[in-house]
């Protein structure tokens, strides 16, 4: 046994026992941050053993065409990563690009059939706007004609499933992206929709940018991505519920997703 395995083994064992700070966020698993000799690592704790094996598939699989930061080891449904310090401010062109870069790879791929790969669908999205107007304000009925146009083109490929702003790690060197537990496969606009209706004074130049940079350009292609970002955003309207906080923080939230889905209306 070599002595880089050797630390690498010690290192996994002292994180096994350190005291992990919780990272505050939403997020569906526990995440937290340990140090151990004078160097900090994130720990990640899964609900379910499925979860930890798709990240790990799709850790190898995005890893060949994007950064993402190194598996150290694990434990059961403990992993332990390299931590990677993040700028604050993210650099989402290059978030675009490097996740256009991944779509085109992948695209029609054999691995979208893969049985670690979540199945994005779309069910029941119009029957809930249908039954709960209220909560999308005056474009209710927009929405629903956009969605139920269907896309222009039904491409397939993998996606992150979970691409916003807390997913990208930016850093001098690049960005690095983390939190692949919902990657799957799907329409490839899937994965524009949140960092569409979440920085929605760019949402223009976030369409343009990324409808530039995929392989597989098609003049409707603008129209798929605003289709698909409904879809997303009627789900988080739908699922907002199930977010941490009060009662007033949820209906903020609702309302901003629903603001959003109007303004992609008008792009």
């Amino acid at each position: 046994m070599n002595s880089e395995k050797r630390s690498l083994e010690g290192c996994l064992e002292q994180l096994e026992h350190a005291r992990v700070q919780p990272i505050p966020g939403n997020f569906r698993n526990f995440i937290g941050v340990a140090e151990v000799g004078g160097r900090r690592y994130v720990v990640k704790k899964y609900m379910s053993e499925e979860c930890a094996l798709r990240e790990e598939f799709f850790y190898n699989i995005f890893g060949e065409v994007i950064s993402v930061p190194e598996i150290l080891g694990k434990n059961g449904l403990t992993a332990y990563f390299a931590y990677v310090e993040s700028s604050k401010k993210k650099d989402v062109p290059r978030a675009i690009f490097d996740w256009a870069k991944v779509h085109s790879t992948y695209l029609d791929s054999p691995l979208c059939e893969h049985p670690l790969a979540a199945q994005h669908r779309s069910r029941n999205i119009v029957e809930f706007v249908q039954s709960n107007p209220q909560l999308f304000g005056k474009r209710a009925q927009d929405i629903i004609k956009r969605i139920q146009t269907g896309p222009t083109k039904h491409l397939r490929c993998l996606i992150h499933g979970d691409l916003h702003t807390r997913n990208i790690l930016s850093t001098s060197s690049g960005n690095f992206y983390i939190d692949f537990e919902f990657a799957g496969a799907t329409h490839p606009a899937r994965d524009l929709a949140l960092l569409v209706l979440t920085i929605r004074e760019h949402m223009r130049e976030i369409i343009d940018a990324y409808s530039h940079a995929v392989s597989f350009r098609y003049p409707s292609l603008k129209d798929d991505i605003i289709r698909e970002a409904l879809i997303k955003g009627v789900q988080l309207v739908a699922n907002v519920h199930k977010v941490r906080g009060s009662l007033q923080d949820k209906i903020s939230l609702r309302e901003k997703f629903a603001l959003s889905m109007e303004m992609l209306l008008d792009v």
